[in-house]
């Protein structure tokens, strides 16, 4: 039985991610309410290390039990679909926060999944940058006693609905950021404004 092997960490030209992304997200969009590209292709970065999306797959009634129960469940359809798109390296696509896999073009897919009403904060966390994140977004939250955990934006104990992610630009005060902005630049402007 053959392993499979690591491959090294491919640099795509933003064109081509682009476009990529665009062939997988519409193949999953029909299993799907909602489904955007994040990451560095939304940040238009020129080169991409990764393809991240951010979805709110479809759900059906399955039966559950011998009593005739029915649950929520994934659409089998979008999970075949996400697992035929090459290796599945992390995450349970039937019910889990995020799934890892290696395209057959040699970068990765990094899919997360949300409900509609945490969309707006996984949206823009996973967006990013990781600096925008970590020194603008989760500090104006904490600032305001809000305390981002587990995908929601928390407020003594409760979860706080962000469906936009204009939603979690009010609650941190702040005005929209482009998603090409959020990076170590736009501190000189976040530092006039915001002092």
């Amino acid at each position: 039985m053959s392993q499979k092997t690591e491959l090294p960490q491919v640099k795509m030209p933003l064109s081509e991610a682009r476009y990529l992304a665009e062939a997988l997200k519409d193949q999953l969009a029909p299993f799907c309410d909602r489904i955007e590209i994040a990451g560095s292709i939304r940040r238009e970065k020129p080169f991409v290390h990764d393809i991240e999306l951010v979805a709110i797959p479809k759900v059906e009634l399955v039966e559950s039990d011998l009593f005739g129960g029915e649950v929520p469940k994934r659409m089998k359809a979008f999970c075949e679909t996400l697992l035929g798109f090459g290796w599945h390296k992390l995450g349970d696509p039937t019910n889990g926060k995020y799934v890892k896999i290696e395209l057959h073009e040699g970068i990765c897919l990094d899919l997360f999944m949300c409900v509609p009403q945490n969309w707006g904060y996984i949206f823009m966390l996973r967006t990013g940058s990781s600096w925008f994140n970590e020194h603008i977004m989760i500090k104006r939250l904490k600032d305001r006693y809000y305390e981002p955990k587990d995908g929601w934006v928390n407020l003594k104990g409760n979860s706080l609905h962000t469906p936009e992610e204009l939603d979690v630009f009010d609650l941190m005060k702040l005005e929209p950021v482009e998603p090409q902005f959020r990076n170590e630049q736009y501190i000189s402007l976040y530092k006039e404004k915001y002092k």
